[in-house]
């Protein structure tokens, strides 16, 4: 009976104790499961960090010396076990050094705890990137290759910050809500064209709110130039001439008015700051840099000084003079001679088949031509300075289409086996290792994402800042958003 009793006792004391200790841990006050970091790639989005609490709690981010944001808030209000949200930008690797960290307090009642969020610069975290400046400016953003991000004017190439949080805007995309916001087609497709140096700009609409831009073109248009090589000729009465050859796989675009519509709809002009709420759409899709921005161009838009010292130091600094809406992926062939205009004037016409026996010697690689139109692509070929760059597929395959292009007889055969597994080794998926490169991206003015009427001051002090400088694109021409356009 002694015994019976004391292995009772013992349980009653057992279950008094796990009772105690259950309550005990719903009292607690727990953040990102007692964990004092959370990480994410540089790629940015979207990060969870749980909160266990028996009460109320709050969060907010604590600022450092830079107040530029890079991170916001979605979640900031809970109760009892719930998660904050955080939205991050992406970090772009050619700029930065190191990893970056912000820390999120937490309270709950008198308590309060802190969590850091590091974003770290690779994609695997302690990976080593390179911050080289010829490093390709979309490293890693699969379908949305530089959708989103904001356009230098001087050079043509993207700016250090994205205007859009591009992994969310495809996230949310996918809901039928704003399934316009983001779209993508994938239907591979070769397009040959042959293209002035200066031929460099597609108007979209006869507003011109929109325009398109060949990348290579667009380098070369600026003096951003290759090697020339040649075979020994010497050109006199040298004029140039640029081709292409696209492989054009996936095209991905941004729908700008819709960002305006999220922007101003969230926007509260009573109080001049964002409306209160945890479910503004626009914090899920701008950058929360571009936030910042935004805020800050419209609480001064009565104050003329401080108005263009913030367009100018902070959004063209920042994000540059046009916001990129579109953008084209795949392979492209490149080839720029420079050709003695009177020697090859007898047979150098730009009527379709001369052209097309000119792009046979040199990059050529899917339709047929008759014999007399290669050889004389091939005299002109041979008597003309070159530069030739393939862009997109896999390194070795695109090395060795370019060695056979490089020989001073291209032999066809050979030419075009090399190009067909060029062509068989672009890729565009959701994982790492995506290869398909920029052919040509559509882009809109920056100041067509605020209300008419600041669009018109930020435009006009932006043609102002510029207007003793070479640009890729005549700002002037550029038109604003209609009013009322979603």
């Amino acid at each position: 009976m002694k015994k019976c009793f004391s292995l009772v006792a013992a349980a009653i004391v057992a279950v008094i104790f796990n009772s105690c200790t259950s309550d005990q841990e719903k009292d607690e006050f727990i953040i990102n499961n007692g964990e004092p970091e959370v990480t994410i790639n540089r790629l940015g989005g979207s990060v969870e960090i749980p909160v266990t609490t028996p009460g109320e709690w709050e969060a907010s981010i604590v600022k450092g010396k830079d107040s530029r944001s890079w991170c916001n808030l979605e979640k900031t209000h809970g109760t009892a076990s719930d998660k904050i949200i955080v939205n991050v930008d992406y970090f772009s690797l050619k700029y930065q050094k190191q990893d970056r960290t912000v820390s999120i307090v937490v309270g709950s009642g008198k308590d309060s705890k802190t969590v850091v969020l590091r974003q770290y610069i690779g994609l695997t975290d302690g990976e080593t990137v390179s911050n080289d400046e010829s490093d390709n400016n979309y490293p890693d953003l699969w379908h949305g290759k530089g959708v989103g991000k904001g356009l230098e004017a001087t050079t043509g190439d993207p700016s250090t910050e994205f205007v859009v949080n591009i992994k969310n805007v495809i996230e949310y995309s996918k809901q039928t809500d704003y399934a316009t916001l983001f779209s993508q087609t994938k239907e591979p497709g070769m397009t040959v064209g042959a293209v002035w140096s200066d031929t460099l700009e597609d108007n979209m609409d006869s507003l011109r709110v929109d325009m398109t831009i060949n990348v290579k073109f667009a380098k070369f248009k600026l003096g951003i130039k290759g090697t020339y090589k040649n075979y020994g000729a010497i050109v006199e009465h040298a004029s140039t001439y640029n081709g292409s050859q696209d492989l054009a796989f996936l095209t991905s675009t941004l729908s700008v008015s819709d960002l305006r519509h999220y922007l101003s709809e969230d926007w509260d002009e009573a109080t001049n700051d964002w409306k209160a709420g945890k479910d503004l759409m626009s914090h899920k899709l701008i950058s929360s840099g571009f936030l910042d921005c935004y805020r800050d161009i419209m609480q001064a838009q009565d104050d003329d000084e401080e108005f263009e010292g913030i367009v100018v130091d902070v959004l063209l600094d920042n994000f540059g003079a046009f916001i990129i809406s579109g953008a084209t992926l795949g392979g492209s062939i490149f080839t720029s001679i420079q050709y003695d205009s009177l020697a090859v004037s007898d047979n150098f016409h730009i009527d379709g088949k001369v052209t097309a026996s000119y792009m046979q010697a040199a990059i050529d690689i899917t339709g047929d031509v008759y014999a007399g139109y290669q050889k004389t692509g091939l005299d002109i070929w041979q008597s003309s300075n070159y530069y030739c760059e393939v862009s997109g597929g896999d390194q070795k395959a695109y090395e060795a289409l370019l060695e056979q292009m490089e020989v001073n007889t291209p032999d066809r055969d050979k030419l075009t086996e090399a190009a067909q597994d060029w062509m068989r080794s672009i890729t565009c998926t959701d994982e790492q290792d995506i290869n398909a490169a920029i052919i040509k991206y559509r882009y809109t003015g920056i100041w067509n994402i605020f209300p008419s009427k600041v669009a018109r001051k930020v435009k006009k002090i932006i043609e102002d800042h510029y207007q003793n400088q070479t640009l890729f694109v005549d700002i002037k021409s550029m038109g604003e958003m209609p009013v009322g356009k979603k």
